[in-house]
């Protein structure tokens, strides 16, 4: 309920999320643990996308969650969408890029997300959902905002209105988060070993909350928000507005992958945790059957949740027959119980959201601790983080992927370059700098070239290379045991080479042997062997490299007189 509220809709919506798409996914998903419905960074982004498409609230003969089938297919197109149209507009969206990707298995897509890039952006997500819960943590009002700085905005009108606090809102708020950061912070954790089952301290909050705003009658003497009507029994089936549906394509294309790369991380963790694979593409198929499915039911997009997953987990659940039974119980509520959620006080849902974005703000150690070992990927971290937090989540995202994608030019224009020298007596060949053990081999250089060698940073190959080993005739006319007469460039760290960095390697080949220095090729791989026979590369130079299968063959085989230099 809390989620739906947060994704700009009503609470129930909340409810039917949890419920509708679990029934397709029990069908088709591979993990056995995960749980599938709402989840907090997922309903941002929907309310993100929600307000900016300028959605009214409702209108006036508005066909609610409970309209008839022929009823919504009558209504005009030309009418302005409302929040629920737009979220069901977008679960459709979501579920036609999980099934395009799935389809043409692009499960792979994910791997633009790193995990620094998650993290960052889970982080900068936790600062703006935290921030839209203040408004009813004190029971104000403050501005619906999208775009560039929305989180500088709201947090200006918290600060403008705390004049305005609801001193009941604030105390209940306070009481709610006392015990539910106390019960998970000390007494779960204690609890943990001796009781199979976790302890639902966030229901029992909600139902003594209500209780007690019920007979107190908070909502009439206090004005504290509630709530209100829940209606009873399930969405009749209303197909999604598909006029709405073009200006939705980025914020749901994006929502797709996050919701993707979630599930996918969350599943793959318990797999792992219990020994059985997972099928990254069958997960999208899944996911975006179970969005198009829900998509009818007044359902906005679905995604896996971290921390109901662990409770599923921890409870024993072997199976998605543990959905099955959690959509039983919800079942119930929505058939009988869910009118006596009717004076639910909003600050408990705010207060259940906020304990449980602990989370998501504990990431932020992963900056302190990325930069410590990568400074690029603690950039990563940052600029994901900050652009999140201002300029909005979509954006975040899509300048994280850019700067992620970015970091892995800088890795290849900026590699590591070293010199080899052999452990004496043993063919092992490391970085002469780095390790004392490791001593040049007097007469030969042995280049090593941390990275694929194309375009981007073929010059500086080539520059790093002759720096150390110039070609100008006074450099090298000295004695003849201390001249370089072979240099050895290990292309086991190739992971490709185009036309323009074979091309670098041919002028570099060529300029060598007019000095009288021949140029060896070790650990080629197949991929590269094949370009350079396609290109003619041997047959480009008047004197053919010698390709060798390790630098030690290498090696040995230019200790070898009178054997002229030939391809192998």
């Amino acid at each position: 309920m809390a989620y739906g509220v947060l994704a700009a809709v009503k609470a129930e919506n909340g409810l039917y999320v949890s419920f509708f798409p679990v029934l397709i996914y029990f069908l088709l998903g591979t993990s056995r643990h995960i749980s599938v419905g709402t989840f907090a960074v997922i309903s941002l982004m929907l309310s993100s996308a929600v307000y900016g498409s300028g959605a009214i609230v409702s209108r006036e003969q508005n066909f609610t969650s409970h309209s008839s089938l022929n009823e919504s297919i009558e209504r005009e197109i030309d009418l302005p969408p409302t929040h629920l149209e737009v979220v069901t507009t977008l679960a459709m969206a979501v579920g036609f890029w999980q099934l395009f990707m799935g389809i043409f298995h692009l499960g792979s897509l994910t791997v633009v997300l790193s995990d620094q890039l998650v993290s960052g952006f889970s982080s900068g997500a936790a600062c703006h959902v935290a921030t839209s819960q203040m408004k009813d943590l004190f029971g104000i009002h403050i501005g619906r905002y999208s775009g560039s700085l929305k989180l500088i905005y709201m947090l200006r009108d918290v600060f403008q209105n705390l004049i305005n606090t609801n001193t009941a809102t604030v105390i209940v708020s306070a009481i709610a988060l006392f015990i539910l950061a106390v019960f998970k912070e000390q007494i779960d954790g204690r609890l943990k070993g001796r009781l199979k089952m976790p302890i639902p301290i966030d229901l029992i909050v909600v139902v003594i909350a209500t209780t007690v705003s019920y007979f107190a009658n908070f909502h009439s003497l206090y004005k504290i928000s509630v709530i209100e009507n829940i209606p009873t029994g399930l969405p009749s089936p209303v197909p999604p507005r598909l006029d709405i549906l073009p200006s939705l394509i980025g914020d749901s294309f994006a929502i797709a992958i996050v919701a993707f790369a979630i599930s996918l991380s969350m599943a793959k963790l318990l797999s792992k945790k219990h020994k059985y694979s997972i099928r990254p593409n069958q997960e999208l198929l899944a996911l975006g059957c179970a969005n198009v499915f829900a998509s009818f039911f007044s359902c906005y997009p679905c995604s896996a949740s971290l921390s109901r997953s662990l409770v599923q987990e921890r409870s024993g659940g072997k199976t998605q027959v543990a959905g099955i039974i959690s959509c039983s119980i919800l079942l119930i509520v929505l058939l009988a119980l869910a009118p006596m959620f009717y004076s639910l006080p909003k600050c408990i849902l705010s207060c259940i959201i906020l304990v449980a974005l602990k989370p998501m703000f504990l990431q932020m150690k992963d900056f302190v601790k990325a930069w410590g070992i990568s400074k690029l990927d603690a950039a990563i971290w940052l600029v994901t983080f900050l652009s999140t937090v201002l300029l909005d989540v979509t954006y975040g995202l899509l300048v994280g992927v850019i700067f992620s994608l970015f970091t892995v030019i800088i890795r290849t224009v900026i590699p590591s370059k070293t010199f080899l020298g052999r452990i004496p007596e043993t063919d092992i060949y490391l970085d002469a700098r780095r390790y004392d053990m490791a001593h040049e081999i007097k007469g030969i250089k042995i280049f090593h070239f941390e990275s694929a060698l194309y375009f981007i940073n073929k010059e500086l190959f080539k520059c790093s290379l002759m720096k150390h080993v110039p070609l100008k005739n006074d450099c090298l006319d000295i004695k003849e045991e201390e001249r370089i007469h072979r240099i050895i460039i290990d292309c086991s760290t190739f992971t490709f080479v185009d036309i323009s960095g074979l091309e670098t390697l041919l002028e570099i080949i060529q300029e060598y042997q007019e000095v009288g220095v021949a140029v060896f090729l070790s650990g080629c791989s197949i991929s590269m062997q094949a370009v350079m026979e396609h290109a003619k590369f041997y047959e480009r130079v008047s004197q053919h490299p010698s390709v060798f299968p390790t630098i030690h063959d290498a090696v040995e085989f230019q200790y070898l007189p009178h054997i002229s230099i030939s391809s192998s």
